[in-house]
């Protein structure tokens, strides 16, 4: 049963992301389908979501591995936080791709618009209910490539340019610092699945983890990086002249982008409590 509803949790998120694969030249003949389809497929994930979330008090969180092996898999982790971050994120994301076909109406490529948005939203969905490490930078990697086409709509705005230049640069170092975290983990832990990393955090109240400079080289990796997806001081200054883009971009931004960073403290938090450097930082 919970394999199932793991599918079914899933399928509109990836359905979202197959979103940046679909030709212009389609979408410009059909104008008004993609968005009805993004608002159909936000509201579903909504809806299956809060089904998920009613079944976590009494059978706990859903772990479901479709395939790979005990390293890295393809699979769903959901839990209170990823029920929480899910439903806000597929609640605004439906009425910000609904708000942008009446915000875009008659304007040139806002079928564009509309097809990365969507492949966005779904990569923000997919990042919530990874179930591993390697899935959740994917998924972070996907929703910056989106986010960069979404802040690049109006070409012609240089100040907008700027802004998803700089945005792009940040968050290319936001995934050099995730790709060495991963290194270090796997190099301490031998997975990226959440959880056995749960499982060695909770080991390590027993003084049975890893040495120390591997927890803490792991947990300050993941915080710089979190700073860098949360546009948190000094890597925060591209963030005001994305007003240079459409209305849908900012508000879209809020509903869970700009939270990844949040969020991957968050679940990584049994690691990352760990670290008095790690912890220093984000008191900082």
């Amino acid at each position: 049963m919970y394999e199932a509803l793991a599918w079914i949790m899933t399928a509109p998120s990836l359905l979202l992301l197959a979103c940046g694969l679909i030709p212009i030249a389609w979408a410009n003949r059909r104008p008004r389908l993609l968005g009805h389809f993004g608002v159909g497929a936000a509201a579903m994930t909504f809806v299956i979501g809060a089904a998920a979330a009613m079944t976590l008090p009494t059978r706990g969180p859903i772990d479901a591995a479709f395939c790979g092996g005990s390293g890295v898999s393809f699979g769903v982790y959901f839990d209170s936080l990823s029920a929480v971050m899910l439903l806000l994120i597929s609640f605004i994301g439906a009425i910000v791709i609904q708000y942008s076909g009446r915000y875009l109406d008659g304007e040139l490529n806002q079928e564009r618009f509309t097809k990365w948005l969507c492949c966005t939203l779904g990569a923000v969905l997919l990042l919530v209910i990874s179930r591993n490490l390697v899935m959740f930078t994917v998924a972070w990697i996907c929703t910056s490539v989106g986010l960069h086409q979404l802040l690049t709509h109006y070409a012609e705005r240089p100040a907008a340019i700027l802004a998803a230049r700089k945005k792009f640069l940040i968050s290319r170092c936001g995934d050099v610092l995730l790709l060495m975290a991963l290194g270090w983990t796997y190099h301490a832990f031998g997975t990226f699945e959440y959880p056995q990393l749960f499982a060695a955090a909770a080991a390590a109240e027993r003084d049975a983890a890893p040495d120390d400079w591997s927890l803490t080289i792991i947990a300050t990796l993941l915080v710089l990086g979190a700073m860098t997806k949360s546009a948190q001081f000094p890597l925060h200054t591209w963030l005001p002249e994305t007003m240079e883009t459409p209305t849908p971009v900012s508000a879209f931004m809020h509903a869970g982008i700009i939270n990844a960073g949040g969020f991957l403290v968050i679940r990584l938090s049994p690691l990352i409590a760990h670290s008095e450097l790690a912890l220093g930082l984000l008191a900082l």
